[in-house]
């Protein structure tokens, strides 16, 4: 028998991304719904979500959102982001590249690298990873994100069990 304690952790990603879901996640956390909070940088709801987290302190468990699909990159990385725009590529683009072996595990590394060093620079201390669209998972960032786990304190990352559905919302992510 099995005796060691579980204990179960409900997690609330996009904490930063916009203050209308900034304030449903500080709303579901002060009420005791969810029990730790993934963060997005540099987002609209950046600077709101950092000032929270700073005030609410220590219970307060933030990790990183790892965000390789919105906007533009911190670090330089030219298998995660579109040539002609440098901005990130779609969800959908960048798995394409990552199936094709095309993304490299250091442009990864090098991105979740800067952004927990903007969390870490505003303040926060960072308790787990995980990726925005769960894209942390594709082939190079995957390995990427595990060394920078290792660098930041061989922090925990998230990897999800749910099931894949080609219907719904899961399909519209990749659009």
């Amino acid at each position: 028998m099995n005796t060691s304690a579980r204990s179960l952790v409900i997690n609330a990603d996009d904490f930063g991304f916009t203050p209308q879901i900034n304030r449903g996640i500080i709303e579901a956390f002060e009420c005791r719904a969810i029990s730790a909070v993934s963060m997005m940088v540099h987002m609209p709801g950046w600077a709101h979500a950092v000032s929270y987290a700073r005030a609410a302190g220590p219970e307060f468990d933030l990790g990183l959102h790892l965000n390789l699909t919105v906007g533009a990159p911190i670090a330089p990385g030219r298998s995660l982001v579109d040539s002609a725009t440098g901005n990130f590529l779609s969800p959908r683009a960048l798995a394409a590249r990552a199936f094709a072996r095309h993304v490299r595990a250091h442009d990864a590394y090098a991105e979740c690298i800067a952004q927990a060093e903007q969390l870490l620079d505003a303040g926060l201390t960072v308790t787990h990873l995980d990726g925005h669209l769960h894209v942390h998972l594709l082939p190079g960032v995957w390995e990427g994100v595990v060394a920078a786990a290792k660098t930041l304190g061989d922090l925990p990352i998230r990897v999800p069990r749910e099931r894949a559905s080609l219907h719904g919302t899961a399909r519209q992510h990749f659009k």
